[in-house]
């Protein structure tokens, strides 16, 4: 197999990945909506860019390597089926759930989208006390 085809295979993979990871984002644009309505506050102030651009990256990395890892990459350079492409939007759906949680798991910070930054300890006030001067 060439780099050529191997690139476009990662494509592939990638973009069929991130079609599957753009499903996901349907479904959680729809549920962000109605959390809104019932909370009184708009959907503009409610979503951010930068989290579903992450989270679309996430479903281009896991249908990659879903193309690499699990797939007869020979294969796919001479044919592709309905198969190969429903598995790699899937790997894009799932993939993402599961990179998000190792994420949110292993990572500091937990990576989180939406969630509040931890707080900043409070200084304790310095404690003074009495004592006699020495010399």
């Amino acid at each position: 197999m060439t780099t050529e085809q191997w690139i476009l295979n990662l494509l592939l993979g990638g973009i069929l990945g991130m079609l599957g990871q753009g499903l996901r984002v349907v479904a959680g644009l729809k549920k962000m909506n109605d959390q809104g309505a019932r909370e009184g506050r708009t959907f503009s102030a409610m979503f951010q860019t930068s989290a579903m651009l992450s989270s679309l990256m996430i479903g281009f990395i896991a249908g990659a390597v879903a193309i690499v890892v699990s797939i007869d990459v020979a294969a796919v350079a001479d044919k592709i089926d309905k198969t190969t492409i429903v598995t790699l939007i899937t790997a894009g759906y799932a993939g993402t759930d599961f990179i998000e949680g190792f994420i949110k798991k292993h990572l500091p910070g937990g990576g989180g989208r939406g969630d509040a930054p931890p707080e900043a300890p409070v200084a304790a006030a310095p404690v003074v006390t009495e004592e006699p001067a020495v010399g």
